[in-house]
C-alpha cells in the first residue's frame, strides 16, 4: 500500500501591531478633536511596540491628561494581550520635537 505524503504549509502570520496601534491612536484622537501625527515602531529584539504622538492640542494638556487620553484609546481599541505589548507612548507637541 503506497504511503500518503502530507505536506504542511505554514502561513506566515505577520504581526501588524504597530500598524493597528497607529490606526487606533489616530482614529481615537480624531474622535476627540485632536489632529495628531502618530509614529510606531517595534522595540528591537522584543515583541514590544512603542509610539510617538505629536499634536499641537497637547499644548493645553499636562502630561497625565495626555497619557490618560492615549491609554484609554489603547484599552478601548486593542485586545489585552496587545495592550501589554505597548511599551511606551510618548505624547509631545510640535514645539517639543522642533517641528511646527
Amino acid at each position: 500500500m503506497p504511503t500518503k505524503r502530507v505536506v504542511i504549509v505554514r502561513k506566515s502570520r505577520r504581526d501588524n501591531l504597530p500598524e493597528r496601534l497607529q490606526e487606533a491612536l489616530q482614529e481615537g484622537l480624531a474622535e476627540v478633536g485632536i489632529k495628531a501625527t502618530v509614529e510606531t515602531e517595534r522595540v528591537k529584539t522584543t515583541r514590544l511596540v512603542r509610539a510617538l504622538v505629536i499634536a499641537a492640542q497637547f499644548r493645553h494638556m499636562d502630561y497625565l491628561e495626555r497619557q490618560e487620553v492615549l491609554w484609554r484609546i489603547v484599552r478601548d481599541s486593542l485586545p489585552t494581550d496587545d495592550q501589554r505589548r505597548v511599551s511606551i507612548i510618548m505624547a509631545v507637541t510640535p514645539d517639543d520635537v522642533g517641528t511646527d
